[in-house]
């Protein structure tokens, strides 16, 4: 199974975002990760590299091998309890670009879940290490490190519960799939 990094740099070639630099730019994905990944992708053919005029100037294309296993494998993430929020927001991409803004919304909701149970359990990580006697103990750090972070995640949740809402808003605004009736002569 690919990881969510792969198959969205996957997705993001099939939709046209084709060097190491635009992956960059337009989907803020660092050239450490992305460049690595890529050679990863290539060597197994899923996606085929021009020859590059200059440095991070290759154009990548999705092969055909690629689309299939992107197609197959994007349910998959769904699965994945984690609280990395790269990862979330790739997955997320990666349900809303393939599935729909239901199975979006969805995984955003139990990631948001997850992120809230999290930085509660940091807050009682900095409340057991903090206190009058934290600073004298050396474990201040640790304490404000785990506040912080716990603040971080309460801030990301309650981020991803909008986002949540305004993906089942979006999905009730798209029109409804229908085949079309032939008409008898």
């Amino acid at each position: 199974m690919k990881t969510n990094l792969e198959l969205y740099i996957l997705s993001l070639v099939r939709n046209g975002v084709a060097t190491p630099y635009e992956l960059n730019s337009r989907a803020g994905l660092s050239l450490g990760s992305t460049v690595p990944a890529l050679a990863r992708l290539e060597s197994e053919s899923l996606i085929k590299g021009s020859e590059p005029q200059s440095r991070n100037s290759r154009r990548y294309l999705l092969t055909s091998k690629g689309l299939r296993l992107l197609q197959r494998e994007w349910r998959e993430q769904l699965t994945e309890e984690t609280t990395d929020l790269d990862s979330i927001l790739r997955i997320t991409y990666l349900a809303r670009q393939y599935g729909t803004s239901e199975a979006a919304a969805e995984y955003l909701s139990k990631a948001g879940n997850r992120l809230h149970a999290r930085a509660n359990s940091l807050k009682s990580e900095a409340e057991r290490f903090g206190g009058p006697d934290g600073w004298v103990k050396n474990d201040a750090f640790r304490s404000l490190r785990a506040r912080i972070e716990s603040r971080r995640l309460m801030a990301a949740a309650d981020e991803i519960a909008l986002l949540a809402k305004e993906l089942l808003k979006s999905g009730r605004d798209e029109p409804a799939k229908t085949k079309k009736k032939k008409k008898r002569s």
